[in-house]
């Protein structure tokens, strides 16, 4: 799944970004929040939502910690900075 794929880049990028201070958190001195919107899925056949389950199980895998609201395919992901 494509967007999956690109959302793992971007985290990946951020994280190397912040770790090497090209960008500076938003959040906090040491935490960055990462807002990702997958929508609910109404367009989905069935009415459905894939990607929030596929964006969920992606954060889950790199061990992220996040809040996700799967009603609405919200996630906001907090990015420890070292």
């Amino acid at each position: 799944m494509g967007a999956v794929n690109i959302t793992q880049a971007r985290l990946v990028e951020i994280k190397k970004a912040l770790q090497s201070r090209k960008i500076k958190p938003n959040h906090t001195e040491n935490d960055h929040i990462f807002k990702i919107v997958a929508h609910k899925g109404n367009g989905s056949a069935g009415g459905i939502g894939v990607l929030k389950y596929a964006i969920e199980d992606l954060l889950k895998e790199m061990q992220c910690d996040y809040y996700g609201d799967l009603n609405h395919g919200v996630f906001l992901v907090r990015i420890k900075v070292k």
